[in-house]
């Protein structure tokens, strides 16, 4: 008597013959089980593809259980990351780097732990040699970093170290000799899986050096700009080289810079990419405007490459077209003095207000006063200004200085100048200097510009894109360790 067995219609082989095994066509489309005759030869080929099936299957759940442990090993694990930048600022009212300092608060609300290291140069001075001496002996003698918490709430470790003005080569190795000096507290013990630094001479010389040492790999984020102020020198160009090539991942933090950096180095397409600086939502946040004053903003430092003398002649055209504009800069100097002479000579000085920038929150406050922002820079590897401006709610008109260029995406957000003249940057300007008459249309768009700058340019969106980057390259190590002795090793 034939041997029957019980099997889902389904998985019988067509090809073989439906009438041999005693059931239709229409049986094996039911989905139903069926009895076939167990004793014919064409039942091991049933067997042998119910048993492909099930390897085929668990196969594939292992393929996804590996790519979910795999994916999600970084956000489960606790990043340890060693970041190397002389630009964090360590003085509450301190307004350079607070980007470096932004970004790593953004990184530790991710779930990443940041361990900062940054810098304090004690430059020779004849009448006051003291603090260059006490620098030497802190610094390059004894083991006595200093440790403090900025604005934000980052913890950082200060180095000391003495900064003669013998060119920026030489200040990245008394940095890098003075890090080693300070190693075990540097590295206070912890397990560090990669290490980051922030732009190529200084911080990336000592970046590379550790990396060595331990064995781990190291991105580097360049921020400078123009980015050839970096190898001014021979020996500065051969170190910057150097770091490039070494360094795991490069970020930019512009499309400019990106484009600047390709120009002088062969850097490889794959290794060079670029992710933009953030800011502080609660600091920089969208508020109504109290007034509907018609005032013109500038933010930032007066140095030449800023263009002041620009944005006079910017003014003067807007002046003659809105006699009641106003002109408000924004700047950590109370009295610059630079331009008072040429605003007198134009005739502007009675209509141009001084803002110091003491903290964030009075940036943040003297931004939502204003009408527009000008950028009137010859470059800019990215322009925080710009950026700051439009999370309030208020428009950028720029010259094209480069990283403005991927902040002002929309004609709602402001305007990027080509031609650069004062007479075009004007014009551009006085389309944003409204009358109360359209308030309500202005307040709609400020609130689409700080909703737009908080999407791409939030915490949480340049984190994720960090966390990408740090996932890339812990995975292409592959948890090896690449150990190389030498003197310096902990």
């Amino acid at each position: 008597m034939a041997r029957h067995e019980i099997i889902h219609a389904r998985y019988l082989p067509v090809d073989s013959g439906l009438q041999k095994w005693g059931i239709s066509r229409a049986e094996r489309m039911s989905g139903r089980d069926v009895a076939v005759n167990a004793s014919y030869p064409h039942f091991l080929l049933v067997r042998r593809a119910l048993r492909k099936r099930v390897a085929s299957y668990f196969a594939w759940c292992g393929k996804v259980l590996r790519f979910m442990l795999f994916e999600c090993r970084i956000e489960l694990m606790d990043i340890q990351v060693l970041v190397f930048s002389h630009l964090f600022p360590t003085e509450p009212a301190s307004a350079v780097g607070r980007f470096v300092e932004d970004q790593a608060k953004a990184l530790m609300d991710s779930g990443a732990t940041l361990r900062v290291v940054t810098v304090r140069f004690a430059p020779l001075r004849l009448s006051d040699p003291v603090p260059f001496f006490r620098a030497v002996v802190r610094g390059l003698i004894l083991d006595r970093p200093t440790s403090g918490v900025s604005a934000r709430g980052v913890s950082y470790l200060e180095l000391q170290c003495p900064g003669p003005r013998l060119g920026g080569g030489v200040q990245a190795l008394i940095y890098a000799a003075c890090a080693l000096r300070s190693r075990h507290t540097v590295l206070d013990g912890r397990d560090y899986a990669l290490i980051h630094a922030h732009t190529g001479l200084l911080d990336g010389v000592v970046a590379m050096i550790f990396s060595r040492r331990l064995g781990r790999p190291f991105l580097l984020t360049e921020h400078t700009g123009p980015f050839t102020s970096l190898f001014r020198g021979v020996g500065a160009k051969w170190l910057v080289r150097l770091v490039l090539r070494s360094a795991r991942e490069i970020i930019a933090v512009s499309a400019a810079l990106q484009n600047e950096m390709r120009q002088h180095f062969p850097i490889h397409v794959s290794k060079l990419s670029v992710i933009p600086n953030t800011f502080s939502p609660a600091d920089f946040k969208f508020e109504p405007r109290t007034t509907a004053t018609k005032v013109c903003g500038w933010l930032g430092y007066i140095t030449d490459v800023k263009r002041v003398d620009r944005l006079l002649e910017v003014f003067s055209f807007v002046k003659a077209k809105c006699p009641d504009a106003k002109l408000r800069l924004i700047t950590v100097s109370t009295e610059p003095n630079v331009f008072a002479a040429r605003a007198r000579f134009l005739g502007l000085s009675e209509a141009i207000e001084f803002r110091p920038a003491v903290s964030r929150g009075d940036v943040a406050q003297a931004l939502r006063e204003l009408s527009v922002l000008f950028v009137t820079s010859d470059t800019e590897s990215f322009s925080v200004a710009s950026l700051e401006a439009l999370a309030v709610g208020t428009p950028v008109v720029s010259t094209d200085c480069g990283g403005p260029r991927d902040i002002i995406k929309l004609p709602e957000d402001g305007a990027i100048v080509t031609s650069n003249e004062p007479g075009d940057l004007a014009t551009a300007g006085l389309r944003f200097l409204q009358d109360e008459s359209r308030s309500t249309v202005e307040l709609r768009d400020r609130k689409r510009r700080a909703q737009r700058a908080f999407e791409f340019f939030g915490p949480r969106s340049v984190a994720d894109r960090y966390f990408a980057l740090y996932r890339k390259v812990i995975g292409s190590r592959a948890d090896k360790r690449i150990a190389i002795n030498g003197p310096f090793r902990p």
